[in-house]
This record gives C-alpha cells, structure tokens and sequence, in this order.
C-alpha cells in the first residue's frame, strides 16, 4: 500500500516526524528547503517580523526570509519568540520545501560571530589526559524542564538522572511517569574532555556512539510504558 510520508522521508533520508518550531503564536511557519546543491530554512510569513528575523540570521530574498544557517537551536528562536515553542512530532512533509530541481540562492555566510566561536573552541581542544575514568552524561529533554546527570556507566547515569527527575517532578508538582512515557527524549553518552555535544531538531542520529533512554539496556530502569499525555507536562 503507497505511504506517502515514507516515501517523502526515504527520499530525504530523514525520519517521517521530528521535532520542530512551532511560531504559531505569531502566524509565522519555520520550513526548510532543500535545493539540489544545499539547504536553508525559510520564515512564512516573516514580514511581519523583519527585525526579530534579522537577529536570527534571515534576510530577505526576493518574496522570502531566508537563512543559510540550517542547524538552528530552539533557545535562540525563544530568546526573540517568547512563546515561540517545540513540537515532539510534526510530518517531515509539513516541513521541507522540495526544492530540488533548483539552485539555491545566493544568500550571505552564516553569522559569522558564531563560526568564529566555533574555529576557536576546535583550536582550544584539548587532549583527553591519559587514564581518564570513564564518565557517562545523560540528558533529558522534556518540554519544560531539562534534566542532566553523571556517572559511571550509561545505567549509572541514567539512575541518577532518574532520581534528579524525581526531586525536581516533586517539587514542580509534574507527573513523576513522563519521564517514562517521553524515554526516547533522553541521550546517554560517554563524556571526553575536550568533546562537544551537538544535536539539531530532527537529528535522529546524534547519539550514535551512546544510547537512547529507549534502548534494552535500560529496561529494568522503567516500569511499562504509559500512554503519552502532554497534559502531564503542565503543573498540577
């Protein structure tokens, strides 16, 4: 049976749904578009915004607001949108513009302040110190609240990022199991001084040398999976 949203996704070589900006709230929609020599993203309805685009690295092109700079954080968008917000599963094809039988257009560098930033944290790397105890950072990524924790082995990790979750669920009045029900939100990774972690919206592939929180080897850490209820991420 055709399926239309795999076959979008196959084609782009990314997942059917992915996590993405919602700037709803200001009548505005984030896309991106894929030429046949390279991406940007594009602002919908982003005259009505022009300085606030501008802070974000997108100018105007022609009829568009465009931006070279593809791999965005969403606490850059929040710092200009203030009710600019995260959606967990939005279609990949509500998303990319298929541009492919162009060229994209002529746009400006990426803002270069932050490639500046980057060339010098590559030239300020260090090497790891010979007998290094081996230290695993877990993240979480739950809407509202991130949860990061250490240790000394990815299930280790994972126990303390469990219990830090915990406090904090106790003392913002959150359902303790939404941890449980968004697992696959958290990262496990080996940390390495020196090594940056980065990951885009979407970026299913990331952690593929640590583990997701929906990985085997964590089973005994989660009860059975609850129904996913957004409504959990609001306090009581």
């Amino acid at each position: 049976m055709p399926n239309p949203a795999k076959d979008f996704a196959k084609k782009f070589g990314v997942p059917t749904h992915v996590r993405w900006m919602n700037l709803d709230a200001y009548d505005m929609k984030l896309r991106l578009a894929v030429y046949k020599d390279g991406r940007a993203l594009v602002m919908e309805g982003g005259d009505a915004k022009p300085a606030e685009l501008a802070k974000l690295g997108f100018e105007r092109v022609g009829d568009e607001w465009m931006n070279p700079d593809y791999s965005f954080q969403p606490g850059d968008y929040r710092n200009v949108f203030e009710d600019a917000k995260v959606d967990r599963t939005v279609p990949t094809m509500e998303i990319i513009l298929d541009r492919t039988a162009d060229a994209i257009p002529t746009l400006r560098p990426a803002n270069p302040s932050l490639r500046d930033r980057v060339i010098a944290a590559a030239k300020e790397r260090v090497s790891a110190p010979p007998q290094t105890p081996a230290i695993w950072f877990a993240n979480a990524d739950l809407g509202d609240h991130d949860v990061h924790a250490f240790g000394t082995s990815p299930v280790e990790a994972m126990k303390a990022l469990l219990a830090a979750w915990s406090e904090l669920a106790a003392r913002e009045r959150v359902d303790v199991d939404l941890i449980s029900r968004y697992r696959d939100s958290i990262s496990v990774n080996k940390a390495e001084i020196g090594k940056g972690y980065a990951k885009g919206i979407g970026d299913s592939g990331w952690y593929s040398e640590g583990f997701n929180g929906s990985d085997p080897i964590f089973e005994d850490l989660f009860g059975p999976a609850a129904p996913k209820n957004d409504r959990a991420l609001r306090p009581r």
